[in-house]
């Protein structure tokens, strides 16, 4: 969102415009698409390697509703987190 680009842009003491031009051209993603990605990721991380539950994690990767996690992690994974974590958990039982 624009909350997103006005903080980033200030921490690194540049236009949101051109920001958000530089990471389309570096990565192919628009800025809120990166964004979430870059949340995703995190996200992954903590299913992976915590007992937090899914709205823990929503919000502490910077969500503010978990249904809304949910839906942009399915639409970036493919899955629900939870089937995420369940599939990450038995790989780890099974690697064991």
């Amino acid at each position: 969102s624009d909350v997103y680009k006005r903080q980033v842009s200030y921490q690194f003491n540049m236009n949101r415009n051109y920001l958000a031009r530089m990471i389309k051209e570096t990565t192919s993603y628009a800025f809120n698409d990166y964004v979430n990605y870059k949340k995703i990721e995190l996200a992954k991380e903590k299913l992976e390697n915590t007992n937090m539950t899914i709205e823990q994690i929503s919000n502490e990767v910077g969500f503010s509703y978990a249904h809304y996690f949910i839906k942009v992690f399915k639409s970036v994974e493919g899955i629900t987190p939870g089937t995420y974590r369940k599939m990450r958990n038995n790989n780890k039982v099974a690697q064991e």
